[in-house]
């Protein structure tokens, strides 16, 4: 069983035309992060997540910021690193996940940054653990 969820970041790709947008940075609060634990542990799909400080990094040339509150089909691959409650072993995984996006808010004028950033009708397709080398 994992405890901690360490390390996030994504891919994201229109879910519409497969087009690649761009990789993302963000926080986990507390709720978003015992969401997906408790996707991990007991394969329980989070009715949604909130991200926070959301980072746009590397964009594609065809990268557009959405207005807030317009809804979004995405993509994406989420990469990070679980903790094992008992070990404490370190444990890479990416997940792969479909969902609606919905841009909270930008209180800064980078069209790369969104303060939160809501993902709604979550469709888990996998997750796949790094293997011990």
């Amino acid at each position: 069983m994992v405890d901690r969820i360490l390390n996030v970041n994504s891919d994201i790709f229109d879910s519409q035309t497969g087009s690649y947008l761009g990789k993302a940075e963000f926080k986990l609060p507390p709720n978003a992060e015992q969401a997906l634990l408790n996707y991990i542990n007991y394969n329980v799909i989070p009715q949604s997540l909130m991200l926070l400080d959301v980072e746009i990094y590397e964009p594609s040339d065809s990268y557009a910021a959405l207005p807030p509150f317009t809804p979004r089909q995405r993509t994406s691959v989420m990469y990070g690193v679980a903790q094992d409650h008992d070990s404490k072993a370190k444990m890479p995984f990416e997940m792969h996940i479909k969902y609606e996006t919905l841009t909270r808010g930008n209180l800064s004028s980078s069209v790369y940054h969104a303060d939160s950033v809501q993902l709604s009708k979550l469709q888990p397709v996998g997750i796949t653990w790094e293997q011990s080398k």
